[in-house]
């Protein structure tokens, strides 16, 4: 049962990771070609079921392997940074990322933004935002990895 765990545990955290990177890449990429209105309305639509079913999974599986473990708990440090990197990331998605990523949609909806710049303004979101979610999961994985606290 904890191989089964941990296997969900991975790939979602695979999921996380491969999924922001390739969606900054894909998406700026497509934005060029099919224009950043469409692409903000794919990216909201998509991303939001995509990442929040990878998350939500990696928080669910994270629970269940600390409830089954006996060899740590809710006060090891790689479980705290785990939780905490959830937190933090669905912080900066809901406060942050998220409320730009609706201003910047709405303005090419609007037509209030040429279309170059909303692509630029779009490139530079895009980066800073899949940065920041990378940093935060990649510490928690590494965190992980050398079992920190233990």
């Amino acid at each position: 049962m904890r191989g089964i765990l941990v296997t969900i545990h991975v790939l979602a955290a695979a999921a996380w990771i491969g999924g922001g990177l390739f969606s900054s890449v894909s998406l700026i990429s497509l934005a060029k070609s099919l224009g950043v209105k469409t692409v903000l309305s794919l990216d909201q639509a998509v991303g939001n079921r995509f990442f929040g079913a990878a998350v939500g999974t990696v928080a669910l599986s994270g629970v269940a392997l600390v409830l089954t473990s006996d060899s740590y708990g809710w006060g090891t440090t790689f479980v705290l940074v785990g939780l905490a990197v959830i937190v933090l990331d669905g912080a900066l998605e809901g406060a942050v990322f998220g409320p730009r990523l609706k201003k910047l949609a709405a303005a090419a909806e609007s037509g209030s933004t040429s279309e170059v710049d909303a692509l630029d303004e779009f490139r530079r979101f895009s980066l800073v935002s899949t940065v920041a979610h990378l940093a935060l999961v990649v510490f928690a994985l590494w965190s992980m990895v050398v079992r920190l606290g233990l």
